[in-house]
């Protein structure tokens, strides 16, 4: 099980191992009830990869990262129980399992949550 940061472009599910976090029962352990953990950031993930992996995105999306198709998984105990909340832009739709596999979720409680505030890309607004 993982968790951690991606974007969607170019019709994919972007989610390098270096951005992702595995997480074992014992991390459970320690987060105070209904915490959220969400390792990393996008803006890390668009410096060091995104930009160089696909340089055209800075012209496209106006090198800014918040414009690009993106989401995150966390996780947070309630109850001695582990939920995984994978929040992530409206427009990145039909891609759950792509998502849940990419981070071993198959079997754990999962919820999404779609186009919040901090996730609206240029697409969304």
């Amino acid at each position: 099980m993982k968790i951690g940061v991606f974007y969607f472009y170019n019709d994919c599910i972007i989610a390098p191992e270096r951005y992702q976090k595995e997480i074992a029962p014992v991390s459970w352990e320690i987060k105070a009830s209904e915490e959220l953990l969400t390792p990393g950031e996008h803006r890390d993930l668009w410096d060091d990869y995104m930009v160089k992996e696909y340089p055209e995105i800075v012209e496209l999306y106006e090198d800014n990262h918040k414009l690009l198709p993106r989401g995150r998984v966390g996780f947070y105990t309630h109850k001695e129980s582990v939920h995984f909340l994978i929040t992530l832009d409206k427009c990145i739709n039909n891609r759950e399992n792509e998502i849940i596999e990419i981070y071993g979720l198959g079997d754990c409680d999962v919820e999404f949550s779609y186009g919040t505030l901090n996730y609206q890309c240029r697409d969304c607004i």
